[in-house]
């Protein structure tokens, strides 16, 4: 049996797919036969060969090993369809965290303009440079985010 078999079979034989993009696919095989069900040496010796076949990247856990390939990847062992891991989609999950991500992002962007705006006020009274006004408002607002 061919490597690009055996490496088809044991992806087909997934415990988890997901489709992460329109692309790009994680692929997790769940090992563990070992002391307190961990990889033992051949296992991942076994999970170590089927990344160098496939190529793409993947990462060893203490129970199994996800790999994260393409389409391309797939094809290249044989597996043309990748219909055929029975995936779960993440696209939208993905998409929606990303989302989240941003509005956090920007609520806190927001909040720094806000803080920056107030100590700038404040300060103006004391302070006539523009220039080092602006200094202590920021050096003021980096403050507060390492104590919050």
């Amino acid at each position: 049996m061919t490597i690009n078999k055996r490496v088809r079979d044991a992806l087909l034989d997934n415990y988890e797919a997901y489709r992460n993009g329109d692309n790009e696919y994680a692929i997790y095989l769940h090992g563990g036969r070992g002391r307190y069900n961990n990889l033992n040496k051949a296992d991942v010796k076994k999970y170590q060969k089927i990344g160098e076949a496939l190529g793409g990247d993947y990462k060893l856990l203490d129970q199994g090993c996800y790999y994260y390939v393409t389409a391309g990847d797939l094809a290249a062992v044989g597996i043309d369809d990748p219909e055929l891991l029975d995936y779960i989609d993440n696209r939208e999950a993905i998409k929606r965290d990303q989302e989240l991500i941003a509005e956090r992002e920007a609520k806190e962007a927001a909040k720094d303009a806000r803080l920056l705006g107030q100590y700038e006020e404040v300060l103006s009274v004391y302070i006539d440079d523009p220039a080092k006004l602006y200094q202590v408002a920021k050096h003021l607002v980096d403050t507060a985010k390492e104590a919050a």
